[in-house]
C-alpha cells in the first residue's frame, strides 16, 4: 500500500494537499499535531502532519468505521497521546530554553519578537546551550535590531539646530534643560534656547529659569516668521536647542502647525521624545502620528517610571529610528545618558547582567 506524509499549518490545508495528490477517494491513516508544545510552536510554528494512501485497502475500510475527518476523507486516528493531540508536552524541551522563554515573557517582549530572538539564539548556539549563553545570545540578537545615533556633536563655528518634539507630558522641557546644562557647563559649548511652548506658560517659565541659571540666551516664538528670526539671531552659537509644545498625536492640525514651525527652524536633527512608561498603543500612535515632522531619532524618557521596558522593544525595532538619549529621573543635568545599543538591548529585556 502506498503511504505518503503531508505537512501543513492546518488540518484543512493538509487534507487539501492529500486530495490534490491522491484524489477525493484518498484515505487518511493518521493525523498528528507537530510542534505541539508552546516552545516548539514559538520556535517553528504550529503544524499538522497527515499520512494518507490512495488505495482502498482493508486498512482504509477500517478507517471508515472509525470516523471521518473534514473534507470527505476517512481517518484512522492513532491514540491522541501518541500523535500529539493530548495536552501540550513541554517537558521534552531543554530546561534552558524554557527558562529563557519564561524570561522573555516576564520582560514583556511581544510574541513575534520573542520567537525571532529565540530562533536567532538557537541558530547561533544550537539546542544544548545553557541559560546564560542563551540570554547573552538573545540580548545580542536584540541589539542587532535596535539602532543608536550617538550624542549630539556641535562644532565651534558651525551652528547646529536640534529640535525636541513629542506629545504632552513626556518630559521634553526637562530633557532639553539637561542637554543644555551638560553642553554648556561640562563641554563649554555655546548654547541657545528657543521655545514655541506658548500654550503652557509654566513650561516657558521653567525653561526661562534654567536659561537664567545656566546663563543662556533664550527666544520665545509663536509663529513661523518669529521662528525664522529667532534662529537667525542665535546663528552665531554652536548649538541651538528648540523646545516645542506638547501636541496630542491625534490632533493632526496642531501636528501640522508644528511641522510648519520646524520647517522655518531648519533643524539638523529632530528628536521624537517618547515616554516608555506609556502603553504600547500610545507609543505606536506617537511614532506614527509624529512621522509627519520628520524625526531623525528617538529620545526615550521616564525609564525609572516604567515597570518594564520590553513592550517598547518591537516598536523601537519597527520604527527604524535610532535612539539618541535615555532619561531616568528629574534631576538636571544628571539623569540623562547617551544610548548605546548593547546596553539598550539589555535594558529592554530587563537583563542588566546578561
Amino acid at each position: 500500500m502506498t503511504i505518503k506524509t503531508f505537512r501543513a499549518r492546518t488540518l484543512r490545508d493538509a487534507l487539501a494537499m492529500v486530495r490534490a495528490e491522491f484524489g477525493p477517494q484518498a484515505a487518511v491513516l493518521h493525523a498528528r499535531e507537530v510542534n505541539a508544545g508552546p516552545l516548539a510552536w514559538l520556535l517553528r510554528g504550529r503544524g499538522v502532519e497527515v499520512a494518507a494512501t490512495p488505495d482502498r485497502s482493508p486498512l482504509a475500510e477500517q478507517a471508515a468505521k472509525n470516523g471521518a475527518l473534514p473534507g470527505g476523507s476517512t481517518a484512522l486516528l492513532a491514540p491522541a497521546k501518541e500523535h500529539g493531540f493530548a495536552k501540550s508536552q513541554t517537558t521534552a524541551a531543554p530546561d534552558p530554553l524554557l527558562q529563557t522563554l519564561s524570561d522573555l515573557i516576564a520582560a514583556d517582549i511581544e510574541p513575534d519578537l520573542a520567537r525571532s530572538l529565540l530562533r536567532d539564539a538557537t541558530q547561533r548556539l544550537g539546542d544544548n546551550a545553557g541559560r546564560q549563553q542563551l540570554r547573552t545570545a538573545v540580548a545580542a540578537a536584540l541589539a542587532e535590531r535596535v539602532a543608536t545615533s550617538g550624542p549630539l556633536a556641535p562644532r565651534q563655528g558651525a551652528c547646529r539646530v536640534v529640535a525636541l518634539v513629542g506629545p504632552t507630558g513626556v518630559g521634553k522641557t526637562t530633557t532639553l534643560a539637561k542637554l543644555a546644562a551638560n553642553f554648556r557647563l561640562r563641554d563649554r559649548v555655546r548654547v541657545g534656547l528657543v521655545t514655541v511652548d506658548t500654550f503652557r506658560v509654566a513650561a516657558v517659565e521653567q525653561l526661562r529659569t534654567y536659561a537664567q541659571i545656566i546663563d543662556l540666551p533664550m527666544e520665545v516664538v509663536a509663529t513661523p516668521d518669529e521662528m525664522r528670526s529667532a534662529i537667525g539671531r542665535l546663528a552665531g552659537l554652536d548649538l541651538v536647542l528648540v523646545d516645542t509644545d506638547g501636541r496630542s498625536p491625534r490632533d493632526t492640525q496642531h501636528v501640522e502647525e508644528l511641522r510648519r514651525l520646524l520647517a522655518e527652524a531648519g533643524p539638523h536633527e529632530t528628536h521624537l521624545v517618547a515616554s516608555v512608561a506609556a502603553s504600547t498603543a500610545a507609543l505606536r500612535e506617537t511614532i506614527q502620528r509624529f512621522a509627519v515632522v520628520g524625526p531623525t531619532s528617538l529620545l526615550l524618557t521616564k525609564l525609572d517610571e516604567a515597570p518594564s521596558l520590553g513592550h517598547a522593544a518591537s516598536l523601537i525595532a519597527e520604527s527604524r529610528l535610532p535612539v539618541s538619549y535615555l532619561t531616568d529621573g528629574q534631576s538636571v543635568p544628571e539623569d540623562i545618558r547617551v544610548a548605546e545599543r548593547h546596553d539598550l538591548a539589555r535594558q529592554l529585556l530587563g537583563w542588566e547582567a546578561a
